[in-house]
């Protein structure tokens, strides 16, 4: 009886940490660049691990020049507060007051030859991709380089370790050089949660729970009565 007892309660608490992964999914749905989470079969036995679906959202074009999507499996890269060399699916950059381009969190985007710098005389509009995919101005006085964006491809995707919603480090995934004509520009990569999966996931798993909490109820229940005998 203990057995099942325990087997019964790992199950809901295995329900209660897929409500997470579905909750955060949900919250993240609009997040360019997101992709769901998902708590690994067999999760009470092998500690509840979380994994990454790493299928593709689709690209939607937006006007915007500083927005980008990659059409491949590469990942732009941006460098953390410590310096250090972070990945990420979501395209949506900014200028900074002092030229750069960064993150909505301020981080510098990379490029190949480091942080991405553009001059003040450039205006956002005149930025552009060329046919190899670097990032040029097109000014009165001609083609301005700026810079190309470095992108990198993971040997072993599932190998990532994800340490934010849309941030993950190199882990033991073995990157590689991106191929940069893959960038498409004034458009974002959407996330691939589809909401209306998630919230049908989450009653699904709820009415898991439930079942469970009851089940573990009864058990306590007739334990308590053996026992005042």
């Amino acid at each position: 009886m203990f057995s099942g007892m325990y087997k019964v309660a790992g199950g809901a608490r295995s329900e209660q940490d897929r409500q997470v992964h579905i909750a955060r999914n949900l919250a993240s749905a609009q997040l360019p660049g997101y992709r769901r989470e998902f708590q690994a079969a067999l999760a009470a036995e092998n500690g509840g691990k979380t994994r990454t679906d790493h299928r593709s959202g689709q690209v939607q074009p937006t006007g915007r020049p500083l927005d980008f999507a990659i059409n491949g499996d590469s990942f732009f890269t941006v460098e953390d507060k410590e310096g250090n060399q972070l990945l990420t699916r979501n395209g949506r950059f900014f200028m900074s007051p002092d030229r750069r381009l960064v993150t909505s969190e301020n981080l510098p985007v990379l490029g190949v030859g480091g942080p991405i710098q553009v001059p003040a005389d450039i205006d956002v509009e005149q930025l552009v991709l060329d046919q190899n995919g670097a990032l040029v101005a097109m000014t009165p006085q001609g083609i301005l380089p700026i810079a190309t964006l470095q992108v990198m491809t993971p040997e072993k995707v599932d190998a990532l370790q994800r340490i934010s919603a849309n941030y993950y480090r190199e882990g033991e995934a073995d990157l590689q050089a991106g191929d940069p004509r893959e960038i498409v520009q004034r458009s974002i990569e959407q996330s691939n949660v589809s909401p209306l999966l998630e919230m049908s996931s989450m009653i699904e798993s709820m009415r898991e729970f439930e079942t469970a909490y009851k089940m573990v109820n009864m058990t306590n229940d007739i334990l308590r009565k053996q026992t005042e005998i």
